[in-house]
């Protein structure tokens, strides 16, 4: 997203993308025999209803369609889509990219990521993305679920204004904690944290959830970002459907080690 952090490398997995924690409330008086519970407020419980959602959308395969829009000071769509299974990590899908990739393609198939940029392209890319976690680029953020899903464990003043319609506020600081973010992803809560301090509204989003409690549309908006000594524009958009899809996906034939022109693009 800026040079400093394409420059940037760690090896640190990404771990504790999203910590949910269950959290009890007593007071007591007297005797242990009496002890009285605070209930939890319908913010707290909704708030809980929703990371369910996200715990439960994590552990299934489905159909993504992830957007990205980064504004100031280049503009940058991007757009990854196709199956997605999160328990055997197997995706195949479509990669556009607003400034130089019309039709690339992403496989992951058992952990492992191949790219292709075109559909011309003779190989895949080999790419190590444990090697890359310095990686900010939208593409980088795009094809990780976790990623966009995870950003809802800073989630704050969550309502449920319908059955299965949430709104809140993210608190990024909130969320690099939980997080447990390294590498890039914790330099892309605190470009998030010095990039919000300049706006008078928190970042806002909309989650809708199905009937079994599935996560179907995560929208995030308003997002500043410090990028350098610019400030951009950060916005999300990302739906889920076809829960239970197959994903027949198998490592290419044709593949080649990643280069550093790859790395540069990812």
């Amino acid at each position: 997203m800026n040079d400093q952090w394409n420059r940037r490398r760690t090896r640190r997995r990404l771990v504790g993308l999203l910590a949910i924690a269950a959290m009890a409330i007593a007071g007591c008086s007297g005797a242990p025999a009496k002890v009285a519970t605070t209930p939890p407020t319908k913010q707290s419980s909704d708030s809980a209803t929703l990371l369910a959602a996200v715990t439960s959308t994590l552990s299934q395969s489905f159909s993504l369609n992830i957007q990205q829009t980064i504004t100031g000071p280049a503009f940058i769509n991007t757009e990854v889509a196709g199956p997605y299974d999160m328990t055997h990590h197997n995706a195949r899908l479509r990669l556009t990219e607003s400034r130089t990739i019309s039709d690339g393609e992403i496989l992951v198939v058992d952990g492992k990521t191949y790219v292709k940029w075109a559909a011309s392209d003779p190989q895949h890319a080999r790419v190590d993305i444990d090697e890359l976690q310095f990686i900010a680029s939208p593409i980088r953020q795009a094809v990780d679920p976790q990623v966009n899903l995870g950003l809802l464990a800073g989630a704050r003043d969550v309502q449920q204004t319908i059955p299965g319609k949430f709104r809140g506020t993210i608190d990024f600081a909130k969320g690099r904690a939980a997080a447990k973010a390294s590498g890039w992803l914790a330099e892309f809560y605190d470009a998030a944290i010095a990039g919000m301090k300049t706006s008078a509204s928190p970042a806002t989003f909309v989650a809708r959830t199905d009937a079994e409690g599935r996560i179907v549309e995560f929208w995030l908006k308003d997002v500043y970002l410090q990028c350098g000594e610019r400030i951009c524009q950060f916005n999300l958009l990302s739906t889920y459907k076809d829960y239970g899809v197959a994903v027949d996906v198998a490592a290419p034939t044709a593949v080649r080690p990643a280069t550093s022109t790859d790395n540069e693009r990812l």
